[in-house]
């Protein structure tokens, strides 16, 4: 794991567990950001925007834990 990677995951998870107040984050992504998304565990949350100029995507925190 990079360790740009590694230092937000630690950053996150700690955050997790002392003092979550949600589950999961949505971003509206543009096509040209997609790519860096899904490398960082995001997950596209339908088809029906598929092709269009935003999709709406989620990265659930649990998978931190």
């Amino acid at each position: 794991m990079a360790d740009g990677k590694k230092s937000k995951t630690v950053f996150l998870k700690n955050k997790m567990q002392s003092q979550s107040a949600f589950r999961f984050i949505t971003v509206d992504a543009y096509q040209a950001a997609i790519p860096f998304y899904k490398k960082n565990g995001f997950i596209e949350l339908t088809q029906k925007d598929q092709g269009e100029f935003t999709r709406l995507m989620y990265f659930d925190m649990m998978e931190l834990g």
